[in-house]
């Protein structure tokens, strides 16, 4: 087994990631993983400088590295990632680095700003917390238009929080979705959109409407996808209907896309969220993933509205409505969920698995309860 010097020139990846728990006199305990060669690190801190402790053992480590070594740097911790340790990587790492995911970053006003050596060569950008620095990733993003093929930002977080301490997402955070977008969005007009390689999209929490704007056309390079996420986005209504309009102008329809695999989360949809979404998929075809769960309903989107354009080529399928949170197995809330009971769900069971005879993941709602066996399926 390598350790010392060996061990971390072979080193291209490096995740910081941490769980905070109460020590017994209630001060804080910290547990920072350095995934690498370096092991782990635990530590006590009982005051309000533990971000700056961490940001300086991490930047100890990084010295360790040669530089142009590292391939990937991911910030998971809950302590925020500072400005001076993405500056120690940036001016150490900037030829190498073609992943950057981030979950926690303080913006403290002297970030990267507009260095022509800032990071240019990023592949995979994620930035997933509370507190967006939405102009910084909004420059990082157009640095790196030439080179990035996965882009994911969004606040998943405190959505994620709010699905465990009240069921779902507060539903008038409209106001602030749209604002955070416009803050993407307008950050610079000047970029040439046009030459995104962007494969891979996940937005969650943002309202995605004002991308639609004539000005902004090819942001997010829609049309070349080949993975599209959106979860508990406003405006999602209005992005889905345009998409299939733009699918259904087009010469060959259903369209053969380049999108393989979509992910779509919405809470309180209406009538014109699931028309919107089943118009959507029967625009295209060639989908091989399929993840859908829609929030407070139990209404869902006719089963042929996919099986007709992906049942061939779909893999993996997850299509659920809730209107409550998740029962125990044998809980007394399963009014709450939208299982198919006894002969229907056997029916609908019966229906997908023959249209999608590739299938090797299937999430469907069940009533454990009813006591159908697999057998009898």
């Amino acid at each position: 087994m390598l350790n010392g010097p060996e061990a971390f020139s072979l080193t291209r990846s490096l995740t910081v990631e941490g769980v905070v728990v109460s020590g017994p006199d209630g001060s804080t305990y910290e547990e920072c993983d350095a995934i690498g060669p370096y092991g782990e690190i635990c530590f006590w801190d009982t005051d309000q400088n533990s971000a700056e402790t961490l940001n300086w053992i991490v930047r100890m480590i990084l010295k360790k590295f040669s530089k142009g070594q590292l391939r990937k740097f991911e910030w998971l911790h809950d302590a925020p990632l500072l400005t001076e340790t993405l500056l120690f990587l940036e001016s150490t790492q900037v030829e190498s680095l073609r992943e950057l995911i981030v979950t926690h970053y303080y913006d403290d006003g002297e970030g990267l700003g507009n260095d022509p050596n800032n990071f240019n060569k990023l592949e995979s950008l994620e930035f997933r917390e509370d507190d967006l620095a939405i102009s910084f990733i909004a420059y990082l993003y157009r640095e790196n238009i030439q080179s990035l093929r996965h882009f994911a930002i969004g606040r998943n977080h405190s959505i994620a929080r709010l699905y465990t301490d009240d069921g779902r997402p507060d539903s008038n955070d409209a106001d602030s979705q749209y604002d955070a977008m416009r803050e993407f969005l307008d950050y610079d007009t000047r970029v040439d959109f046009g030459k995104s390689v962007l494969e891979s999209l996940a937005i969650c929490g943002f309202d995605v409407q004002p991308s639609l704007n004539e000005k902004h056309t090819g942001l997010f390079n829609y049309e070349k996808l080949t993975s599209l996420r959106l979860e508990s986005c406003v405006g999602s209504n209005e992005l889905l209907r345009s998409l299939a309009s733009q699918n259904k102008s087009a010469s060959q329809f259903p369209k053969d896309s380049f999108l393989k695999e979509f992910t779509f989360r919405y809470e309180k949809p209406t009538g014109h969220t699931r028309s919107a979404l089943s118009d959507f998929l029967k625009s295209f075809s060639g989908l091989r993933k399929l993840f859908v769960l829609l929030d407070e309903t139990t209404i869902m989107p006719s089963l042929d509205c996919f099986t007709q354009t992906h049942g061939r080529t779909l893999t993996a399928l997850l299509w659920d409505g809730r209107v409550g949170p998740r029962p125990g197995w044998t809980g007394s809330n399963t009014a709450n969920m939208s299982f198919l009971p006894g002969a229907e769900f056997k029916n609908a069971f019966h229906f997908v698995t023959s249209k999608c005879p590739n299938l090797v993941e299937l999430g469907f709602p069940f009533d454990w309860e009813y006591g159908v066996s697999v057998s009898s399926l």
